[in-house]
């Protein structure tokens, strides 16, 4: 039986917060488990076989977007992509 959990957080923070959360986030999926928390819910990643990965970036005027998704099924073949290269 499979259950549906969902966790959303959102807040203003700084480019240096930012990048430590994204550290951590590397970090477990290297170890092999993200655990994601506040104080009133958490959820707990296992990642394996191969992941999904989507960059997506805009800029639009004065507005700035990097949006990063992550996404697996065990289940499911997925293709593998070209590599990317972020500068720095």
């Amino acid at each position: 039986m499979s259950s549906d959990k969902k966790f959303e957080y959102e807040s203003l923070q700084d480019a240096g917060s930012i990048g430590t959360f994204l550290t951590a986030i590397t970090e477990g999926m290297n170890n092999g488990r993200v655990l994601l928390s506040t104080a009133d819910e958490h959820i707990e990643f296992i990642p394996r076989g191969l992941l999904r990965f989507l960059v997506k970036a805009r800029k639009k005027g004065a507005e700035n977007k990097i949006t990063l998704k992550i996404a697996w099924n065990s289940k499911e073949e997925i293709e593998i992509a070209k590599p990317l290269t972020v500068g720095r």
